[in-house]
């Protein structure tokens, strides 16, 4: 790593080139639960046997006031889990994911999830508000696109 000191605005210093393609997966789990959330997911990826070939990645968040945040009102352990792009992913991502839910685990919003709102809505305690909000804010829908329809209303069109 490049011991380097940058200051400047956040969108101009963090973004670091991504030369490998590759799918996502994170959640963030309540804190207390990330060790044993990430045992769980070691025991799956090994009783599967499945080709992990990035590493997992786990970082604590402390907990914040933002309605649909993955940490709201919560210090959560975030966890990752990457796939390189021509890899086959589906059945890691699909495992883990039921492990994350296990653990009340809040998917990231930009990262690949099939969190719809039945499971969301018992995850956050302003889901209702938000969307109330965000109908006020757009009556028409005009922000909407067919995957934020499917992830926040639980419809398709």
């Amino acid at each position: 790593m490049d011991e380097s000191e940058y200051l400047g605005p956040a969108h101009r210093i963090f973004p670091t080139p991504r030369l490998v393609r590759f799918q996502e997966m994170e959640y963030a789990v309540p804190a207390e639960r990330g060790p044993d959330c990430l045992r769980e997911i070691r025991a799956f990826i090994t009783r599967r046997r499945l080709p992990v070939s990035l590493p997992l990645e786990y970082r604590l968040v402390a907990k914040d006031d933002l309605f649909l945040s993955p940490f709201y009102e919560r210090d959560s352990a975030a966890i990752s889990v990457l796939m390189f792009h021509p890899v086959a992913y589906r059945e890691l991502f699909d495992g883990v994911e039921a492990i994350f839910q296990n653990h009340a685990g809040r998917p990231h919003w930009g990262k690949t999830h099939s969190a719809r709102p039945p499971y969301l809505r018992r995850l956050y305690p302003r889901w209702d508000d938000f969307l109330q909000i965000r109908a006020e804010l757009d009556p028409t829908g005009r922000f909407l696109n067919p995957h934020l329809r499917a992830v926040l209303l639980d419809a398709t069109d």
